[in-house]
């Protein structure tokens, strides 16, 4: 917050930074409590007939592949939001801050409705 006229304290709209920095810091934090179950589940999944069984199961699954498309969005939202802040961090002009949101943005969804696609219609 910051103090207007004779101390009173005026309500800001959070920027387009922070909004960046929370989708950033969202995705990262989904993304590492992801990984743990994914990892434990092929590692104890080595035998071959036993992964092809579990795959049978989850395969055919309309809520698995909407699922496997909410993590595609996951990884691309963290994944250009990453490359974003690569670009202000390496001397982009933070007054492109905004611009390189919304580029990162539009690329992203464009991308995922490309994944979803052939994520939901396999």
């Amino acid at each position: 917050m910051r103090y207007g006229q004779k101390g009173a304290q005026v309500r800001r709209r959070p920027g387009t930074g922070f909004l960046a920095f929370i989708l950033h810091r969202g995705s990262g934090i989904i993304l590492a409590f992801f990984i743990l179950p994914h990892l434990y589940m092929l590692y104890f999944l080595k035998d071959p007939a036993r992964y092809e069984a579990i795959r049978g199961v989850f395969i055919n699954r309309m809520a698995v592949r909407l699922a496997g498309a909410g993590l595609l969005a996951l990884v691309l939202a963290h994944g250009l939001n990453g490359a974003r802040v690569m670009l202000l961090e390496a001397g982009a002009p933070s007054r492109l801050q905004k611009a390189l949101f919304v580029t990162a943005l539009i690329i992203g969804l464009l991308l995922l409705a490309a994944g979803a696609r052939l994520m939901i219609a396999a």
